[in-house]
């Protein structure tokens, strides 16, 4: 932009060959302030200024007219409402002069002027306007069109530009000789209008010889003796300037659209920390809206930089500009900056200067938004210290704090607490591994309610846990394992209470390393888990069997009398103590693999659809499973899995045969099908007779017949004895 008593900028422009070229007095504006950028000789001589001064004015120096009416002048000549004007001018002496001012708007380098023909009042003889060289010496193309557009006169820079003579011009309209083929008007707008007002755009126009050539075309009207005769069009080539532009814009389209591609944000600089350009990246990470929003803003001040440790709320001068001016690059990994809504978001950044020539131009600031990978190293960071599923620390974290608790001196008295959960195995097998993540994530949450507020929680296994209490005695150790185990009576996991073996011990001096320590305590959990392992057992027996008689109360009586009426079987056919007892624990038993099952499918029994008959099948070998667990049951749970196979082969789950079947299978499926039809035909008449007819008919077919043979014996020495 041109500044007071500085030109150079209009040094090699046509319009500079214009003004010198030019007789008239001649004024070159910038519509913005009003400043006088340029005059030529004969201004200097009118007004009696030397050059240096006159272009270190104002035109609210010269004009005698208020500031705010000049100002309103200058924007009707600027939009081209009027550009004819009569004013009273000062000169440097002090003297008045009536003037006629024709002021038109015209853009050098992107900038606004009011380029301004002043003749005084008394020169009336408008033809020294040709006369003159600044129409027939002008080095821009003109021509006089009257109110048709018909040619007048044209000068020797439009005859050299058209390639046309004057005389085989003058009287024809112009669009016969310049207009290109596809257009159909000299110029889109009402003649009459132009007549009123002056225009200036960038066309294309043919010469003689048909080539096409840019140029930039002002039309004003042409007055004489304040008259309008007609147009005054000046055209200037502007096809290298157009080229130039259209190579320069190209480039920059390109680079912005790389920087705009980049996933970066990329901010550049000037030397005072002024943004100067960004890319769409930046614009969206700093939560604008538009590329304007940032460019000509200092950037300190618009992202409110933090200090490195993320700070909140904490402002700084950029000392970083100075380093980066002695052409160091700065890399910072870990920064904060605060968006447009006031949010902070962390980012790393990498700051370059800028050279050229080898001089520091600037500098190019590219940031990355690093939030989520924060999230992940702090997530990462979690994952190495803490168990997933109970969120409680690993044994990584415990065996850390092991060691940092063994240069502690303060620490004694020091307890360890270790415990197993029981009945996971079980879980697992029986009710899927959901169900043994239930367990876990149980038993995790006491062990924290219990000891999280004295000291380190973590879970150092599969079913493990450990507790690292400091300055905690033996007998308060004791009081909180004691809770805990308390704790633990009282937490159902499906379809049994859950419990858990825990061991602890107490070192109260530095004879000895924690790790030692832990050894006592795990010991002393084995221990623990030995001395109540067939309590413990039981307890789970009970529990499940409890759960399945709360989904159906009916089942209790089942169980109990196939029992009994397997034992009688068993002790009729001679079998020794123990094989009796053992059908007679089998009976008791044959159904517990029915825990699986809801509560409606208990209710039903044998239930319909054959992926519903298929999952109850399952239920002998989850019997199976669950009593293979246990010491006392183990030797039962062969005969609980092959329950429901059939003498003729037909059975489930296997299709074993005749005496392939175990002895206590037999007679398991002998009693519990009595068991069962007692129960189903309990309000009939005979039912008794009906039974026995049912289960005789399938003797040899589902039933070991040796076994039914034996089973009435049984039944005739019950009538016998009811008799």
């Amino acid at each position: 932009m041109g500044k007071k008593g500085n030109v150079s900028f209009f040094a090699d422009t046509d319009y500079r060959k214009l003004f010198d070229n030019n007789q008239n007095v001649l004024l070159l504006i910038d519509y913005s302030t009003g400043d006088i950028v340029y005059a030529n000789k004969q201004a200097c001589d009118f007004y009696g200024y030397a050059f240096k001064e006159i272009t270190e004015m104002s035109i609210h120096d010269i004009n005698v007219l208020s500031d705010e009416e000049i100002r309103n002048e200058m924007g009707t000549a600027f939009t081209e409402r009027r550009h004819y004007f009569n004013f009273v001018h000062r000169k440097k002496n002090g003297e008045k002069a009536h003037v006629e001012v024709n002021s038109t708007p015209v853009q050098i380098d992107d900038n606004d002027y009011l380029f301004t023909v002043i003749t005084p009042s008394d020169i009336r003889n408008k033809n020294q306007f040709l006369i003159t060289g600044l129409f027939q010496k002008s080095p821009n193309a003109m021509v006089i069109l009257n109110k048709d557009n018909q040619v007048m006169v044209a000068n020797e820079a439009f005859t050299e530009m058209f390639g046309y003579s004057p005389d085989e011009m003058r009287g024809e309209h112009l669009a016969k000789f310049v207009l290109p083929d596809d257009q159909d008007s000299l110029i889109n707008e009402d003649q009459h209008s132009l007549l009123k007002k002056s225009i200036s755009r960038n066309k294309f126009r043919k010469t003689k010889d048909g080539e096409l050539i840019h140029v930039n075309i002002a039309v004003s009207p042409y007055v004489q003796d304040n008259a309008i005769y007609g147009s005054l069009v000046v055209y200037t080539d502007i096809s290298e300037q157009e080229e130039t532009r259209r190579k320069i814009k190209e480039t920059r389209d390109r680079l912005q659209l790389i920087l705009d591609s980049a996933f970066e944000a990329i901010i550049g600089l000037d030397l005072d920390g002024t943004i100067t350009f960004c890319n769409d990246s930046a614009v969206n990470l700093f939560g604008y809206e538009h590329e304007d929003d940032l460019l000509g803003v200092d950037y300190t001040e618009l992202f409110h930089h933090s200090y490195h440790d993320l700070k909140e709320n904490v402002k700084r001068e950029d000392a970083f500009l100075d380093e980066l001016k002695e052409g160091k690059t700065i890399h910072v990994e870990k920064d904060a900056i605060w968006r447009k809504d006031g949010r902070k978001i962390n980012v790393e950044f990498f700051a370059h200067p800028q050279k050229s020539n080898g001089d520091i131009v600037g500098i190019v600031v590219t940031y990355m938004d690093i939030t989520e990978r924060l999230k992940y190293e702090r997530y990462i960071e979690y994952l190495s210290y803490h168990d997933t599923l109970t969120e409680l620390y690993n044994r990584k974290y415990f065996e850390d704090r092991l060691h940092d608790f063994n240069q502690d001196e303060t620490r004694f008295p020091v307890s360890i607490v270790f415990g197993d959960v029981n009945g996971l195995k079980l879980t697992n097998d029986i009710f899927g591994h959901k169900a043994g993540d239930q367990l876990i994530e149980t038993a995790g949450s006491i062990m924290s309610d219990v000891f999280g507020e004295k000291g380190v929680v973590a879970r150092v296994g599969g079913d493990e846990f450990a507790v690292l209490l400091p300055t905690i005695t033996k007998d308060e150790t004791k009081k909180f394992v004691n809770k805990a185990k308390y704790a633990f009576k009282k937490k159902k996991i499906i379809a049994f209470k859950g419990s858990m073996s825990l061991g602890f011990a107490t070192q109260h001096d530095a004879n000895g390393s924690l790790e030692v320590l832990m050894e006592d305590a795990e010991k002393n959990m084995y221990d623990d888990k030995l001395k109540s392992r067939s309590d413990v057992d039981g307890k789970l027996l009970n529990d499940i069997m409890q759960t399945i008689f709360e989904h159906n109360p009916e089942e209790k009586a089942h169980s109990e009398q196939t029992s009994k009426l397997a034992k009688k079987i068993a002790e009729k056919m001679d079998l020794d103590k123990m094989e009796v007892n053992k059908i007679r624990l089998a009976g008791k038993y044959h159904d517990i693999g029915k825990v699986i099952f809801n509560a409606e499918m208990m209710r039903i029994g044998i239930p319909k659809g054959q992926k519903t008959i298929n999952r109850f099948k399952q239920h002998a070998v989850i019997g199976y499973r669950i009593l293979s667990l246990f010491d006392q049951t183990m030797n039962v749970a062969e005969d609980v899995l092959a329950h429901h196979e059939r003498w003729d082969g037909s059975g489930y789950p296997y299709e074993l045969k005749g005496e392939e079947i175990p002895i206590g299978s037999r007679i398991i499926a002998v009693a519990e099908a009595c068991q069962r039809k007692m129960s189903d035909y309990n309000d009939e008449p005979d039912n008794k007779k009906r039974i026995l007819k049912e289960i005789k008919e399938e003797s040899g077919k589902k039933y070991d017949p040796y076994v039914v043979e034996v089973f009435f014996d049984v039944m005739r020495e019950e009538d016998e004895k009811e008799g």
